[in-house]
């Protein structure tokens, strides 16, 4: 497959304003509900630091937020960040009623690239990305941020789509996912932007050179969970602390 170079930041922003009313019920009707199973072991990973501070980069709608908040109730501060702003419209509107649940935490949502955060170095406990990654040109400018906002000793969760294996079962998948996926997005929402979706799968690295991109940022691999036959990968990272 011929891969195509990832769209421009703002190209990327306008794609997402675009599918962000239908992106929530595409996801769970796409993945039937996979996806938010992926996120929860993603939370149960994340250490239970005590006013701990969290940051989901490529937040979208807030999953990982909302779900931190649950299974995470010792975290002092949670903050997602996305370069969408209508995603981020929809994260906040979800927080609207829930001051019971928030009461003495501090949640915001903040626009802008994963490439150029406005955080202090050394601001967040654990740092976050869900399918989020392979939408950024410069991956391994946006690895160094992660590192340079993290605690040292602190932990880097990436939950993403790469290559599948060469199995069988693995290219059954991938028909799906290649083929009738963006088929049937295209009936709800924007066509390109759900064609975009395996393009931008294929120009993920292998896991082995992925392994060393996160290596020389600075991270140590502390666990890999492979999901659909290697089609989806959970890491979890640590902040090398010499």
């Amino acid at each position: 497959m011929t891969t195509k170079a990832t769209p421009e930041p703002s190209q990327i922003a306008a794609m997402f304003d675009r599918v962000a009313p239908r992106y929530d019920f595409l996801n769970r009707l796409l993945s039937l509900g996979i996806d938010m199973r992926w996120r929860a072991k993603l939370m149960k990973l994340m250490p239970k630091t005590v006013n701990g501070k969290y940051l989901d980069v490529a937040t979208g709608t807030g999953d990982l937020i909302y779900m931190g908040l649950k299974m995470r109730p010792m975290f002092s501060q949670y903050t997602g960040f996305d370069i969408s702003p209508k995603m981020l419209e929809i994260a906040r509107a979800k927080l609207e009623g829930k001051e019971k649940q928030v009461y003495g935490k501090s949640v915001e949502f903040l626009q802008g690239t994963a490439t150029d955060m406005p955080f202090q170095d050394n601001a967040f406990n654990s740092v976050s990305i869900a399918f989020g990654l392979r939408n950024i040109a410069e991956r391994k400018k946006a690895l160094e941020e992660f590192h340079r906002v993290l605690v040292p000793g602190g932990r880097l969760f990436v939950l993403e789509f790469f290559p599948p294996e060469q199995t069988i079962m693995a290219r059954l998948f991938g028909w799906y996912f290649y083929s009738v996926l963006p088929r049937i997005a295209g009936f709800f929402s924007d066509p390109a932007a759900y064609k975009y979706l395996p393009e931008s799968v294929a120009q993920m690295p292998q896991p082995e050179q992925f392994a060393r991109n996160v290596q020389e940022a600075g991270f140590d691999i502390l666990d890999n969970k492979a999901f659909i036959f290697g089609h989806c990968r959970l890491y979890q990272l640590y902040k090398r602390t010499h």
